[in-house]
C-alpha cells in the first residue's frame, strides 16, 4: 500500500484510541445519517438505481430472446 493509505490507518487508529471505539463508530454513523440525507446523494442514489433497473431489464430481456431465436 502507498504512503498515504498508512498515514490514513494510522489516523483512523489513534482517533478510535483517542476517542473510544463506541464513541468513534457513533460519530461515524450520525455522519453517515447525514451524507444519506443530503438532496445530492438521494438523487444520484435514485438515479443510479434506475440506471441499473433499466439495464438489468434490458439484459434480461436480451438474452430472453436470444435464447428463442
Amino acid at each position: 500500500m502507498g504512503l498515504i493509505t498508512w498515514i490514513i490507518i494510522g489516523v483512523v487508529v489513534l482517533a478510535v484510541i483517542g476517542l473510544g471505539v463506541t464513541t468513534f463508530f457513533s460519530g461515524v454513523m450520525k455522519g453517515a445519517e447525514k451524507v444519506e440525507q443530503n438532496p445530492v446523494v438521494k438523487n444520484a442514489t435514485n438515479t443510479a438505481s434506475q440506471v441499473v433497473s433499466n439495464a438489468t431489464n434490458e439484459a434480461i430481456n436480451n438474452s430472453y430472446g436470444k435464447a428463442n431465436k
